[in-house]
């Protein structure tokens, strides 16, 4: 069976849209880190050599999310996979905003972590399995463009956000303390669960129906693409064999 023959359109397009949200979202909550660490650090009263443990944390978590997520990728499938690291990133991302104590906005980053790094390879994987192959080469390059706008754009709004509480700290009258980067924690937290809810509108990848020997469900899904790419009634595609 081969995409190819499917063509491209909406589908398509909405496929790259939404995993193109999901890498903003994921570099929104790397950049995250850098700047509520150490404000959360002062939160705890906590030594200056604690910041750099928690970003060393963060980067372990990252490691096993890296291993944990590669093997159900390839155990469970692309699309769900995707949902559940927004959904790691959501856990942690809100975990860390309402952490009581240092030792659970530790644990909340290690689970931000484990969803950080593991978003972009497996939703590169997901694309160049679902996009047909004359498009996959832009459609990858689109969202390291897309995360990388997300990072920049995260970072111009939380270096604007950041004064502001130290402007306010400096005012006795004030009733802004450290904790405004709960906030921040807060904000991208709900950013990340609304891109993960629209995950649940991508299909599944043909390729991984395919060599979980799912070749029905996998034809189930070619007709649709064929369906909204040309708007046309999906018994209409012709079952071709093929990897491409």
């Amino acid at each position: 069976m081969t995409a190819q023959c499917a063509g491209w359109g909406l589908y398509h397009r909405g496929v790259v849209a939404i995993c193109s949200l999901c890498l903003v979202a994921d570099a929104g909550a790397m950049m995250n880190l850098c700047f509520s660490i150490p404000l959360a650090v002062c939160t705890f009263r906590a030594t200056d050599s604690k910041i750099l443990m928690h970003n060393m944390v963060s980067w372990a978590g990252a490691a096993a999310g890296g291993l944990v997520f590669g093997y159900f990728t390839d155990a469970v499938g692309r699309k769900r996979i995707i949902m559940v690291i927004l959904v790691f990133e959501f856990i942690g991302l809100i975990g860390s905003s309402f952490a009581p104590t240092e030792s659970m906005f530790a644990l909340s980053i290690i689970v931000l972590g484990m969803g950080t790094s593991s978003s972009t390879t497996t939703t590169k994987i997901y694309i160049a399995e679902v996009v047909p192959k004359n498009k996959r080469g832009s459609k990858l390059v689109l969202l390291d463009v897309c995360w990388s706008v997300g990072y920049l754009l995260a970072t111009v709004f939380f270096s604007g956000f950041v004064p502001i509480i130290f402007r306010e700290l400096a005012d006795v009258r004030s009733k802004l303390k450290f904790y405004t980067w709960r906030m921040l924690f807060g904000l991208v937290g709900t950013v990340t669960i609304l891109v993960s809810c629209a995950t649940s509108l991508l299909g599944s990848s043909p390729r991984f129906l395919l060599a979980m020997r799912k070749v029905q469900e996998a034809g189930e899904v070619l007709r649709l693409m064929f369906a909204l790419n040309k708007s046309e009634h999906a018994k209409n595609y012709q079952v071709r064999m093929g990897m491409h």
